[in-house]
């Protein structure tokens, strides 16, 4: 693990523990003082900062509540688009977080994840994509599965602080694919701040992602619904199935004799296949149900996540 220029500690206990080292007490009030005045300082600096952190993330905030005094262009945008990305490096740089390359991002995207949910990421949508990571660590988690009765210990690289950046594509890109953007307007900037992520699971702090079924659960629901749909075909709908064959083998000339279907022949019929609709609705309301629940897993994994 690297080493890290993140100090673990809060500010008034930095100061504390630096003055615990000094001779006697005047020493102490004047360290103390030094640092109120070093404080002072750089809250004034950065204060400077915050106003044009906002200032840029106005033309193009979705979630303002505010009135603008005449319209901004797009050019304008784009550059108070540029300015805002630049001070927010700035910052987060001065808060000692560090930059999660491409290649971090895509080993994410290959490692087991921690909690039993496939994600995919649609990369194309994003103009600009910039994770940030503070404090890393080595966790190890018991992962249980076939029911509980399989346990295994795995070992994964925690993220303390990852903070998003995300720009997306205008909405040309999103009408020349015909795709309608959900929960994110184009050419829209998000800022994030997460808590506690495990490195395989960084994509699911991404605003696209979507929940995929992995093999293992289509191979559970697929052979679940293939015996099933035997088992129904065999016992409900066997003896209707040999005579419509022997029906349509008459009509198409391989079949000399003629087949007799009786009203009692079309009301089995008509069950049978209520019977097997009922299983194919059965089936994919299961289908459903489980997709419904990965999406819990991840809403809820990421509600305790949210920082800001």
């Amino acid at each position: 693990m690297q080493s890290a220029r993140f100090i673990p500690f809060r500010k008034q206990d930095i100061v504390d523990m630096c003055s615990q080292e000094l001779n006697n007490n005047t020493q102490q009030t004047s360290f103390k003082q030094f640092c109120d005045l070093l404080a002072s300082l750089i809250h004034y600096d950065y204060h400077s900062t915050l106003e044009s952190l906002k200032n840029n993330y106005a033309p193009f905030d979705p979630n303002s509540d505010t009135r603008s005094l005449a319209p901004v262009s797009e050019d304008q945008k784009a550059q108070c688009q540029r300015d805002f990305a630049k001070d927010f490096a700035k910052v987060l740089n001065a808060a000692n977080f560090e930059v999660i390359t491409n290649e971090d991002l895509q080993d994410a995207l290959n490692e087991e994840s921690l909690f039993k949910v496939r994600l995919e990421v649609e990369f194309d949508d994003f103009e600009e994509v910039v994770f940030y990571r503070r404090g890393e660590s080595q966790l190890t988690e018991t992962i249980t599965s076939f029911w509980g009765l399989r346990k295994k210990p795995l070992h994964f690289t925690n993220y303390d602080r990852v903070a998003v950046f995300i720009r997306f594509k205008d909405s040309a890109y999103f009408e020349a694919k015909n795709k309608t953007p959900l929960g994110f307007e184009p050419s829209s900037t998000i800022v994030k701040l997460f808590q506690n992520v495990p490195k395989a699971d960084l994509e699911m702090l991404f605003p696209n992602s979507e929940v995929r079924m992995r093999p293992i659960d289509k191979a559970i629901i697929g052979s679940s619904a293939l015996i099933g749909g035997a088992v129904v075909l065999i016992t409900k709908l066997g003896a209707s199935i040999l005579l419509l064959l022997a029906l349509f083998a008459f009509w198409g000339g391989f079949r000399s004799e003629a087949v007799e279907m009786t009203q009692q022949h079309f009301v089995t019929f008509a069950i049978g296949m209520g019977v097997f609709g009922s299983f194919i609705f059965k089936e994919w309301s299961k289908f459903k149900n489980r997709k419904i629940k990965f999406m819990k897993a991840l809403s809820d994994n990421l509600y305790f996540k949210n920082l800001d």
